[in-house]
Protein backbone atom coordinates (compact mmCIF):
# COMPACT_ATOMS: atom_id res chain seq x y z
CA UNK A 1 0.00 0.00 0.00
CA UNK A 2 2.83 2.39 0.89
CA UNK A 3 4.46 1.92 -2.54
CA UNK A 4 1.09 2.66 -4.17
CA UNK A 5 0.90 5.96 -2.27
CA UNK A 6 4.35 6.92 -3.57
CA UNK A 7 3.31 5.95 -7.10
CA UNK A 8 0.14 8.03 -6.78
CA UNK A 9 2.16 11.00 -5.52
CA UNK A 10 4.57 10.74 -8.46
CA UNK A 11 1.60 10.30 -10.79
CA UNK A 12 0.08 13.59 -9.60
CA UNK A 13 3.43 15.36 -9.82
CA UNK A 14 4.12 14.21 -13.39
CA UNK A 15 0.70 15.41 -14.45
CA UNK A 16 1.27 18.84 -12.86
CA UNK A 17 -1.65 18.52 -10.46
CA UNK A 18 -0.37 21.29 -8.19
CA UNK A 19 0.12 23.84 -10.97
CA UNK A 20 -3.29 23.07 -12.45
CA UNK A 21 -5.04 23.46 -9.10
CA UNK A 22 -3.32 26.79 -8.42
CA UNK A 23 -4.27 28.17 -11.84
CA UNK A 24 -7.85 26.96 -11.38
CA UNK A 25 -8.01 28.55 -7.92
CA UNK A 26 -6.80 31.90 -9.25
CA UNK A 27 -9.89 32.11 -11.48
CA UNK A 28 -12.45 30.23 -9.39
CA UNK A 29 -11.69 30.84 -5.72
CA UNK A 30 -14.63 31.39 -3.38
CA UNK A 31 -14.97 35.01 -2.29
CA UNK A 32 -15.15 34.36 1.44
CA UNK A 33 -15.10 37.33 3.77
CA UNK A 34 -12.24 36.01 5.95
CA UNK A 35 -10.05 35.74 2.85
CA UNK A 36 -10.23 39.47 2.17
CA UNK A 37 -7.44 40.17 4.64
CA UNK A 38 -5.47 37.05 5.45
CA UNK A 39 -3.52 37.38 8.71
CA UNK A 40 -2.63 34.84 11.40
CA UNK A 41 -5.36 36.42 13.55
CA UNK A 42 -8.18 36.26 10.98
CA UNK A 43 -7.10 32.75 10.01
CA UNK A 44 -7.23 31.58 13.61
CA UNK A 45 -10.65 33.13 14.26
CA UNK A 46 -12.20 31.82 11.04
CA UNK A 47 -10.79 28.31 11.50
CA UNK A 48 -12.18 28.10 15.04
CA UNK A 49 -15.56 29.38 13.85
CA UNK A 50 -15.70 26.92 10.95
CA UNK A 51 -15.30 23.88 13.18
CA UNK A 52 -18.67 22.10 13.01
CA UNK A 53 -20.38 25.26 11.67
CA UNK A 54 -21.53 25.96 8.11
CA UNK A 55 -19.75 28.48 5.88
CA UNK A 56 -22.99 30.45 5.50
CA UNK A 57 -23.40 30.88 9.26
CA UNK A 58 -19.78 31.98 9.70
CA UNK A 59 -20.09 34.48 6.82
CA UNK A 60 -22.88 36.22 8.75
CA UNK A 61 -21.14 36.20 12.13
CA UNK A 62 -17.52 36.88 11.13
CA UNK A 63 -17.78 40.61 10.19
CA UNK A 64 -19.76 41.43 13.36
CA UNK A 65 -17.25 39.53 15.49
CA UNK A 66 -14.27 41.16 13.77
CA UNK A 67 -15.71 44.64 14.25
CA UNK A 68 -15.89 43.99 18.00
CA UNK A 69 -12.58 42.10 18.17
CA UNK A 70 -10.27 43.33 15.36
CA UNK A 71 -7.12 41.80 16.90
CA UNK A 72 -5.84 39.87 19.89
CA UNK A 73 -5.34 42.99 22.03
CA UNK A 74 -8.97 44.03 21.66
CA UNK A 75 -10.01 41.15 23.93
CA UNK A 76 -8.28 42.78 26.92
CA UNK A 77 -11.19 45.25 27.10
CA UNK A 78 -13.76 42.47 27.09
CA UNK A 79 -14.85 39.52 29.24
CA UNK A 80 -15.62 35.87 28.61
CA UNK A 81 -19.29 36.63 29.20
CA UNK A 82 -19.27 39.33 26.51
CA UNK A 83 -17.35 37.06 24.13
CA UNK A 84 -20.05 34.41 24.51
CA UNK A 85 -22.67 37.01 23.58
CA UNK A 86 -20.87 37.70 20.29
CA UNK A 87 -20.31 33.98 19.71
CA UNK A 88 -24.01 33.15 20.15
CA UNK A 89 -25.40 31.50 17.03
CA UNK A 90 -22.21 29.66 16.10
CA UNK A 91 -22.88 26.71 18.40
CA UNK A 92 -20.36 24.32 19.98
CA UNK A 93 -19.60 26.86 22.69
CA UNK A 94 -16.56 25.03 24.08
CA UNK A 95 -14.70 26.57 21.14
CA UNK A 96 -15.46 30.07 22.43
CA UNK A 97 -14.24 29.21 25.92
CA UNK A 98 -11.05 27.68 24.49
CA UNK A 99 -10.63 30.77 22.31
CA UNK A 100 -10.90 32.99 25.39
CA UNK A 101 -8.31 30.90 27.25
CA UNK A 102 -5.94 30.92 24.28
CA UNK A 103 -6.19 34.67 23.74
CA UNK A 104 -5.45 35.33 27.42
CA UNK A 105 -2.27 33.26 27.01
CA UNK A 106 -1.30 35.08 23.80
CA UNK A 107 -1.84 38.50 25.37
CA UNK A 108 0.22 37.66 28.45
CA UNK A 109 2.95 35.38 27.07
CA UNK A 110 3.21 35.94 23.29
CA UNK A 111 2.97 39.73 22.89
CA UNK A 112 -0.56 39.44 21.47
CA UNK A 113 0.57 37.30 18.54
CA UNK A 114 -0.07 33.68 17.70
CA UNK A 115 3.12 31.61 17.32
CA UNK A 116 4.34 30.12 14.05
CA UNK A 117 5.86 27.03 15.62
CA UNK A 118 3.60 24.01 15.46
CA UNK A 119 4.91 22.69 18.77
CA UNK A 120 3.82 25.91 20.51
CA UNK A 121 0.48 26.08 18.69
CA UNK A 122 -0.43 22.61 19.92
CA UNK A 123 -0.02 23.72 23.54
CA UNK A 124 -2.83 26.28 23.19
CA UNK A 125 -6.40 25.37 24.25
CA UNK A 126 -8.65 24.23 21.40
CA UNK A 127 -5.87 24.05 18.78
CA UNK A 128 -5.34 20.57 17.38
CA UNK A 129 -3.13 19.30 14.57
CA UNK A 130 -5.41 20.46 11.74
CA UNK A 131 -5.97 23.99 13.12
CA UNK A 132 -2.26 24.40 13.88
CA UNK A 133 -1.40 23.39 10.31
CA UNK A 134 -4.05 25.74 8.90
CA UNK A 135 -2.70 28.69 10.91
CA UNK A 136 0.79 27.99 9.61
CA UNK A 137 -0.18 27.29 5.98
CA UNK A 138 -2.90 29.94 5.53
CA UNK A 139 -2.07 32.54 8.18
CA UNK A 140 1.72 32.49 7.78
CA UNK A 141 2.02 30.96 4.27
CA UNK A 142 4.43 28.36 5.65
CA UNK A 143 4.81 24.82 4.26
CA UNK A 144 2.43 22.61 6.22
CA UNK A 145 -0.35 20.22 5.32
CA UNK A 146 -3.72 20.70 7.03
CA UNK A 147 -5.73 17.57 6.29
CA UNK A 148 -9.42 17.43 7.17
CA UNK A 149 -12.24 15.23 5.91
CA UNK A 150 -12.75 17.51 2.87
CA UNK A 151 -9.16 17.25 1.65
CA UNK A 152 -9.29 13.55 2.50
CA UNK A 153 -12.31 13.28 0.20
CA UNK A 154 -10.42 14.89 -2.73
CA UNK A 155 -7.40 12.60 -2.68
CA UNK A 156 -9.35 9.46 -1.76
CA UNK A 157 -11.73 10.20 -4.64
CA UNK A 158 -8.89 10.55 -7.15
CA UNK A 159 -7.00 7.56 -5.77
CA UNK A 160 -10.06 5.31 -5.90
CA UNK A 161 -10.30 4.18 -2.29
CA UNK A 162 -10.20 5.72 1.16
CA UNK A 163 -6.83 7.13 2.25
CA UNK A 164 -5.80 7.91 5.82
CA UNK A 165 -4.64 11.33 7.00
CA UNK A 166 -1.09 10.01 7.26
CA UNK A 167 -1.12 8.74 3.66
CA UNK A 168 -2.42 12.08 2.40
CA UNK A 169 0.32 13.89 4.31
CA UNK A 170 2.86 11.76 2.40
CA UNK A 171 1.20 12.74 -0.90
CA UNK A 172 1.15 16.43 0.01
CA UNK A 173 4.88 16.43 0.80
CA UNK A 174 5.51 15.24 -2.76
CA UNK A 175 3.35 17.83 -4.48
CA UNK A 176 3.47 20.83 -2.11
CA UNK A 177 4.39 24.11 -3.89
CA UNK A 178 7.12 26.40 -2.61
CA UNK A 179 5.90 29.80 -1.37
CA UNK A 180 2.25 29.04 -2.21
CA UNK A 181 1.07 27.24 0.91
CA UNK A 182 -1.88 29.58 1.48
CA UNK A 183 -3.26 29.38 -2.06
CA UNK A 184 -2.73 25.65 -2.39
CA UNK A 185 -4.45 24.88 0.92
CA UNK A 186 -7.45 27.03 0.03
CA UNK A 187 -7.49 25.64 -3.52
CA UNK A 188 -7.88 22.12 -2.13
CA UNK A 189 -10.66 23.34 0.17
CA UNK A 190 -12.53 24.94 -2.74
CA UNK A 191 -11.99 21.91 -4.97
CA UNK A 192 -13.42 19.68 -2.26
CA UNK A 193 -16.47 21.94 -1.95
CA UNK A 194 -17.02 21.88 -5.72
CA UNK A 195 -16.65 18.08 -5.91
CA UNK A 196 -19.04 17.60 -3.00
CA UNK A 197 -21.70 19.69 -4.77
CA UNK A 198 -21.35 18.25 -8.28
CA UNK A 199 -19.12 15.15 -8.28
CA UNK A 200 -18.28 16.06 -11.91
CA UNK A 201 -14.99 15.30 -13.64
CA UNK A 202 -14.85 18.78 -15.15
CA UNK A 203 -15.29 21.58 -12.62
CA UNK A 204 -15.21 25.15 -13.94
CA UNK A 205 -12.77 24.18 -16.67
CA UNK A 206 -10.60 21.91 -14.51
CA UNK A 207 -10.44 18.42 -16.05
CA UNK A 208 -9.94 15.86 -13.28
CA UNK A 209 -9.99 12.79 -15.58
CA UNK A 210 -6.22 12.84 -15.98
CA UNK A 211 -5.75 12.62 -12.20
CA UNK A 212 -7.81 9.44 -11.70
CA UNK A 213 -5.32 6.83 -10.52
CA UNK A 214 -7.15 3.50 -10.40
CA UNK A 215 -7.37 1.36 -13.52
CA UNK A 216 -10.66 1.67 -15.41
CA UNK A 217 -11.75 4.48 -13.05
CA UNK A 218 -14.15 6.75 -14.91
CA UNK A 219 -15.33 9.03 -12.11
CA UNK A 220 -14.26 10.44 -8.77
CA UNK A 221 -14.72 7.68 -6.25
CA UNK A 222 -17.34 8.66 -3.68
CA UNK A 223 -15.91 7.80 -0.28
CA UNK A 224 -18.38 7.15 2.50
CA UNK A 225 -16.91 8.17 5.83
CA UNK A 226 -18.44 6.97 9.04
CA UNK A 227 -21.03 9.35 10.41
CA UNK A 228 -21.41 9.93 14.11
CA UNK A 229 -24.97 9.08 15.02
CA UNK A 230 -26.92 11.84 16.71
CA UNK A 231 -28.04 11.36 20.28
CA UNK A 232 -31.71 12.11 20.97
CA UNK A 233 -32.45 14.09 24.11
CA UNK A 234 -35.94 14.74 25.43
CA UNK A 235 -36.05 17.77 27.69
CA UNK A 236 -38.51 20.34 29.02
CA UNK A 237 -37.73 24.02 29.59
CA UNK A 238 -39.63 26.24 32.00
CA UNK A 239 -40.16 29.94 31.35
CA UNK A 240 -40.75 31.03 34.94
CA UNK A 241 -42.16 34.55 35.15
CA UNK A 242 -42.66 37.01 37.95
CA UNK A 243 -44.24 40.20 36.60
CA UNK A 244 -41.76 41.47 33.97
CA UNK A 245 -38.90 39.20 35.06
CA UNK A 246 -37.73 35.73 34.00
CA UNK A 247 -35.87 33.17 36.13
CA UNK A 248 -32.49 31.66 35.24
CA UNK A 249 -30.55 28.96 37.07
CA UNK A 250 -27.69 29.81 39.42
CA UNK A 251 -26.07 26.36 39.17
CA UNK A 252 -27.14 24.66 35.91
CA UNK A 253 -26.64 20.96 35.21
CA UNK A 254 -26.87 21.23 31.42
CA UNK A 255 -23.31 20.93 30.08
CA UNK A 256 -23.86 22.05 26.47
CA UNK A 257 -23.89 25.75 27.24
CA UNK A 258 -21.21 26.35 29.89
CA UNK A 259 -20.62 30.05 30.49
CA UNK A 260 -24.14 31.13 29.50
CA UNK A 261 -27.17 31.94 31.57
CA UNK A 262 -29.43 28.88 31.76
CA UNK A 263 -33.18 28.49 31.69
CA UNK A 264 -34.76 26.13 34.26
CA UNK A 265 -35.23 22.69 32.73
CA UNK A 266 -36.11 19.08 33.47
CA UNK A 267 -32.43 18.12 33.83
CA UNK A 268 -32.22 20.45 36.82
CA UNK A 269 -33.45 18.62 39.94
CA UNK A 270 -34.57 21.76 41.78
CA UNK A 271 -36.58 23.06 38.80
CA UNK A 272 -38.22 19.68 38.19
CA UNK A 273 -39.32 19.38 41.79
CA UNK A 274 -40.56 22.94 42.08
CA UNK A 275 -42.36 23.28 38.74
CA UNK A 276 -44.07 20.18 37.42
CA UNK A 277 -45.73 20.17 34.02
CA UNK A 278 -49.14 19.92 35.68
CA UNK A 279 -48.59 23.32 37.30
CA UNK A 280 -47.42 24.91 34.06
CA UNK A 281 -48.91 25.78 30.71
CA UNK A 282 -47.36 24.09 27.70
CA UNK A 283 -46.77 26.65 24.98
CA UNK A 284 -44.60 24.96 22.32
CA UNK A 285 -42.82 21.82 21.04
CA UNK A 286 -39.41 22.51 19.48
CA UNK A 287 -36.86 20.37 17.66
CA UNK A 288 -33.29 21.62 17.80
CA UNK A 289 -29.92 20.13 16.78
CA UNK A 290 -26.53 21.09 18.22
CA UNK A 291 -23.34 19.21 17.31
CA UNK A 292 -24.33 15.52 17.54
CA UNK A 293 -27.41 15.99 19.70
CA UNK A 294 -31.03 16.22 18.62
CA UNK A 295 -33.21 17.90 21.21
CA UNK A 296 -36.92 17.15 21.43
CA UNK A 297 -38.14 20.03 23.55
CA UNK A 298 -41.32 20.91 25.36
CA UNK A 299 -41.59 24.52 26.54
CA UNK A 300 -43.76 25.37 29.54
CA UNK A 301 -44.66 28.73 31.03
CA UNK A 302 -45.22 29.27 34.74
CA UNK A 303 -46.26 32.46 36.54
CA UNK A 304 -45.19 32.88 40.16
CA UNK A 305 -46.28 35.48 42.70
CA UNK A 306 -42.86 35.64 44.39
CA UNK A 307 -39.22 35.48 43.34
CA UNK A 308 -37.50 32.32 44.57
CA UNK A 309 -33.99 33.24 45.76
CA UNK A 310 -32.54 30.05 44.30
CA UNK A 311 -32.97 31.57 40.83
CA UNK A 312 -31.38 34.58 39.15
CA UNK A 313 -33.96 37.03 37.86
CA UNK A 314 -33.59 39.25 34.80
CA UNK A 315 -35.91 41.95 33.50
CA UNK A 316 -37.43 41.16 30.11
CA UNK A 317 -35.99 44.38 28.68
CA UNK A 318 -32.45 43.23 29.61
CA UNK A 319 -32.65 39.75 28.04
CA UNK A 320 -31.09 40.90 24.76
CA UNK A 321 -27.92 42.05 26.53
CA UNK A 322 -27.13 38.83 28.42
CA UNK A 323 -25.19 35.92 26.88
CA UNK A 324 -27.66 33.30 25.67
CA UNK A 325 -27.23 30.37 23.25
CA UNK A 326 -29.42 30.35 20.14
CA UNK A 327 -31.69 27.66 21.59
CA UNK A 328 -32.67 29.86 24.54
CA UNK A 329 -33.27 32.80 22.23
CA UNK A 330 -35.67 30.63 20.22
CA UNK A 331 -37.47 29.69 23.42
CA UNK A 332 -37.67 33.21 24.78
CA UNK A 333 -39.11 34.53 21.53
CA UNK A 334 -42.26 32.74 22.69
CA UNK A 335 -42.62 35.16 25.62
CA UNK A 336 -45.32 37.72 24.72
Amino acid sequence: MESNIIQFSEFLKKRHFTKSILLWFKKNNRKLIWREQRTPYTTYISEIMLQQTTVGTVEKKFPVFLKKYPNFKSFTKSSEKELLTYWSGLGYYRRARNLWSTIKILNTSYRSEIPKQKKLLLTLPGIGVYTASAIRAIGYNLPDSPVDINIQRVFSGLYGSELSHKQIEIILKFIWPKNHSRDFTEALMDLSSAIKKNNDLIINGLDLKKYLFSKNQKKIQTIKFKKVSNKKIKISFFIIRHKEQIAFLKKPNLSFFDGFEHLPNSQDEFSSELFTTSQSKKIKDIKYTITNHNFQIKVFEFFTKSRNKKFKWFDLKDIASIPLPTLYKKILVLVP
